[in-house]
């Protein structure tokens, strides 16, 4: 994972099969993909996908909950 900094915000660089994070990490972030895909898994099972333009993480950080694990 890469990141480059832009002002108060990161931009994170991810490679193909790179986890983002795993499900029951602190949810500290809130994130939109910009570009490309991501596979979400719960209890390693994939339950779905995301892509361009959309936002995640934010429920978790607002309610403090753990998160699912993002690939």
């Amino acid at each position: 994972m890469k990141k480059v900094k832009f002002g108060q915000t990161t931009k994170l660089l991810l490679i193909e099969e790179e986890t983002l994070f795993s499900q029951g990490d602190e949810g500290s972030d809130a994130y939109m993909i910009v570009s490309g895909r991501m596979n979400v898994f719960v209890d390693n099972k994939r339950v779905g996908s995301m892509t361009d333009g959309e936002v995640f993480g934010e429920l978790a950080l607002l309610l403090n909950q753990e998160e699912a694990q993002l690939l």
